[in-house]
């Protein structure tokens, strides 16, 4: 069975523009080590997303790395490595959110 992991998200994540960029430079590299893609590939994915998050202001870099992390959730979820929500987790969190609870995941 293949390693299961949260989907990626900016959501918690420090503001920092550079702290961003660490995480999001991280999720490339660990879905790289994941897919067991080479690692020139992984270093010139992590360049081009440098380059774009760096080429305009903060809300630019933030689009950047959102859509990003959409794409990186997307490979891992077609490659069945992100981790599955149990039955009783998403009864639990309907629950909740029916009363009233702000519930995030």
């Amino acid at each position: 069975m293949a390693k299961q992991i949260d989907e990626y998200t900016l959501v918690g994540c420090n503001g920092n523009a550079f702290a961003v960029m660490g995480y999001v430079i991280n999720a490339i590299r660990e879905s790289g080590r994941l897919f067991q893609r080479p690692q020139a590939l992984t270093d010139g994915n992590i360049e081009n997303y440098k380059l774009l998050a760096m080429s305009g202001n903060y809300d630019e870099l933030l689009c950047v790395s959102m859509q990003t992390l959409d794409d990186i959730n997307e490979d891992l979820r077609k490659g069945g490595f992100i981790r599955q929500e149990s039955d009783d987790t998403l009864e639990m969190i309907a629950k909740l959110t029916a009363m009233g609870y702000n519930v995030s995941r």
